[in-house]
């Protein structure tokens, strides 16, 4: 029996105020028994591996363990996505000592390059640690502009992943530039309507933020945020999508360095509310 495979208690959770919600011990387990039942009855048996993707929230957990109370099999960690100050951490601390990482085949890792240092106290800490993918990007790319999949790779540099354009021009004329010029550093994506754009949180009660797009088209471009919804849905998990919407201006206001002034677009949206 499901039953069986969990210990039910009837203590009240100690659950933030905020969330305006109470629950039990076994509220949370008659979730498990509901999940693991509905698994069960799709298909999976006493032995299967059941991947879990979510949010960190109460109903990952109630998946995960409804997987288990089901007989699913829960594996461990293979691959990590990671920024370099954890990498890291993982590499020197002696914290980690105490943790099994023979799991860990590959890690993702992006933002600022890894010395050769760091690399070989991993493969000491991880013995079967076979794969780095380092990547370049940004908060609306991630490391979705350049990346490189081996130690060899990343030393000849990183290079575009499929679908995206990159350029160095001229801060000033914006013209094209040739290898070891200084310059700012242009990316284009697949759409071909869009010419700029900038991705901030919109404040939700239940998700806490939504993905929001500004959106700068080209010149007699006449996209409609159906339009770009409906592309980015094809391209996104279900959690990154643009939830929150996309709002079309003329110009995506930036600091004479050229970063993005966020504080200024999350502005805008609380304008329009």
């Amino acid at each position: 029996m499901i039953l069986d495979k969990v210990v039910t208690n009837g203590v009240a959770l100690d659950v933030p105020a905020h969330m305006s919600v109470g629950q039990t011990f076994l509220d949370k387990v008659r979730e498990y028994v509901n999940i693991a039942v509905g698994l069960k009855n799709l298909g999976v048996k006493p032995g299967d591996v059941v991947a879990v993707c979510g949010d960190s929230r109460s109903e990952y957990i109630a998946a995960a363990m409804g997987a288990v109370c089901c007989g699913a099999i829960a594996t461990f960690i293979n691959c990590l996505m990671l920024a370099p100050p954890v990498v890291v951490f993982i590499a020197k601390s002696p914290l980690v000592e105490k943790y099994d990482t023979s799991s860990v085949e590959g890690i993702w890792c992006g933002a600022a390059p890894l010395s050769e240092q760091t690399m070989e106290q991993l493969r000491r800490r991880m013995p079967n640690f076979k794969k780095l993918i380092e990547g370049y990007g940004m908060t609306e790319t991630t490391m979705g502009v350049l990346k490189c999949i081996d130690e060899i790779e990343a030393k000849r540099g990183l290079r575009p992943i499929p679908g995206v354009k990159v350029k160095i021009v001229d801060c000033e004329t914006r013209e094209k530039l040739g290898p070891n010029e200084k310059g700012e550093v242009c990316v284009k994506g697949p759409h071909s309507a869009v010419a700029d754009c900038g991705v901030v949180g919109k404040p939700d009660e239940v998700a806490g933020e939504l993905p929001t797009a500004f959106v700068v088209l080209k010149p007699r471009a006449t996209v409609t945020e159906s339009d770009i919804l409906d592309f980015t849905a094809t391209k996104l998990s279900p959690i990154a999508r643009l939830r929150g919407g996309v709002i079309f201006l003329n110009e995506i206001p930036k600091s004479p360095s050229g970063k993005i002034l966020r504080r200024l677009l999350k502005q805008k949206l609380l304008e329009r509310d």
